[in-house]
């Protein structure tokens, strides 16, 4: 089994054994109006299952923290493992935004992870209205 597997099957037993559920908002990009004005287009929501980690300072952490969006620096941050595919910011799409008690938090990277035939995405989320 590979480590990314070992990883994530360890975190999901220290959160009680399974992995916690969270609603996911998806959106894509807006476009404009005859008038100028963004048009919205329609939402979608779906629940996935995923665990959550905290983002150090230190190792990888530090990487994700250097690099970052200017946008999101100084944003609380935390990692999502899960096997559902999530969209970060990308030119085509908003990007996803996951409910974590009660908490938005916007889908700013994504790495897509294939061990032993399983998928996992591991996205760096961050905390929407903070400073």
């Amino acid at each position: 089994m590979s480590r990314i597997v070992k990883t994530i099957k360890r975190l999901s037993r220290r959160a009680g054994g399974t992995r916690q559920e969270f609603t996911v908002t998806r959106a894509p990009k807006s476009t404009y109006g005859a008038d100028g004005f963004p048009v919205n287009g329609a939402t979608t929501t779906l629940t996935i299952k995923g665990v959550i980690q905290p983002v150090n300072a230190d190792s990888e952490g530090g990487r994700i923290l250097q690099t970052m969006p200017a946008a999101f620096h100084g944003s609380e941050l935390r990692t999502i493992w899960t096997e559902t595919q999530l969209i970060g910011l990308t030119n085509d799409n908003e990007p996803d935004t996951i409910l974590i008690d009660g908490d938005t938090w916007t889908v700013v990277r994504v790495a897509h992870w294939i061990a032993l035939g399983e998928e996992y995405y591991k996205a760096v989320i961050a905390k929407q209205g903070t400073p």
